[in-house]
């Protein structure tokens, strides 16, 4: 999408079943939608480490701390693609990439997930992908992010690793929420699921 270009609007509607979502589309169509809660494996390239000063509450007591974390660009390692409900033709394979350190006791805390019959292992952080929409103010593009936050105990031997020159790529993988796919709620998780698409949040 160009800069200024207007705004998409999307019909939805949800579904009776398996909460799934509905679109119409302009030509009257109908394509549906079904939630996907699965693991997305990618490929970290271009890694960096970085530092900055973290975000702090206005009511926060003392000096802002100086944080070191990790920037690159993760790649999909599958047929899979993103994009946005009720655009197709915006798809990508490839998303901004962020690994910062998170020591905060509710980390890995987890609410019981009926629908979880993956039997993935135990989670080693959070993770949230999101979308920011091109702005013509500022003159950014569309954007995907993936953002994982770890203990900095994981993440020191990773940034060490960076600096050194030893670690040029990595492979993650990541257990992903309100993701949709149009391939039907009983299609075996092994199989290529070609499309993913997401409401995603923006940062």
């Amino acid at each position: 999408m160009g800069y200024g270009n207007n705004k998409v609007a999307v019909n939805l509607r949800t579904a009776e079943k398996y909460n799934a979502l509905i679109e119409t589309q302009a030509d009257g169509k109908e394509v549906t939608y079904y939630p996907r809660g699965i693991r997305v494996h990618w490929v970290c390239e271009r890694l960096e480490v970085r530092q900055a000063f973290e975000y702090r509450d206005k009511d926060a007591q003392g000096p802002s701390k100086l944080r070191t974390y990790v920037v690159g660009t993760a790649r999909l390692n599958s047929d899979y693609d993103l994009s946005v409900i009720g655009e197709p033709k915006n798809k990508t394979v490839t998303v901004a990439f962020s690994m910062r350190p998170d020591d905060s006791l509710d980390l890995l805390k987890e609410e019981p997930d009926d629908d979880d019959v993956l039997g993935l292992s135990e989670a080693h952080g959070r993770a949230h992908l999101g979308f920011n929409r091109a702005d013509w103010e500022t003159r950014s593009p569309n954007e995907w992010w993936l953002e994982c936050r770890v203990h900095s105990s994981a993440l020191q031997p990773l940034i060490d690793a960076i600096s050194s020159g030893t670690l040029a790529d990595a492979s993650l993988s990541v257990r992903l929420h309100n993701l949709f796919s149009d391939e039907g709620p009983y299609v075996p998780f092994s199989s290529e699921v070609k499309d993913l698409r997401g409401q995603t949040t923006k940062r």
